[in-house]
């Protein structure tokens, strides 16, 4: 049985309005978290290869009718952002800079995580060049 997709409006600046945009909203959040569809272990959006990025907004538009030129750029910018927060909260709930590395190398159980993921990000926390 085929699933309908949700129709989503937008306004003149490629933005999903409406009440289903807070459905769409959720869904990339979602799938910004699953490591196997956009992992964590890139240290920058730009590097994230163009095919992920793909890969990405397919998985959107599986689910939803977004019918503007534009919609890719905003659905790669949410994930962006969404990514970025995810990122972001793992390191303020789960690493902590004055724990031994090999303490924030275990992998957090109740996340989901790839571990080979988990082990390249905070790698990249540790790394003295990128210590902010």
């Amino acid at each position: 049985m085929r699933k309908t997709k949700v129709y989503i409006d937008v306004n003149e600046l490629s933005q999903p309005i409406g009440d289903d945009s807070t459905l769409l909203d959720r869904h990339i959040e979602i799938l910004a978290r699953t490591g196997s569809i956009e992992p964590i272990s890139y240290t920058d959006w730009r590097h994230v290869p163009v095919g992920i990025k793909d890969k990405m907004f397919q998985l959107v538009l599986e689910r939803f009718d977004i019918p503007h030129d534009n919609a890719r750029e905003w659905v790669l910018d949410k994930y962006n952002k969404c990514w970025k927060g995810w990122k972001l909260t793992l390191k303020q709930s789960c690493y902590n800079p004055e724990e031994p590395l090999e303490e924030n190398l275990k992998v957090p159980s109740d996340e989901g995580l790839i571990a080979e993921q988990w082990v390249k990000l905070v790698e990249h926390w540790e790394n003295p060049k990128t210590v902010v």
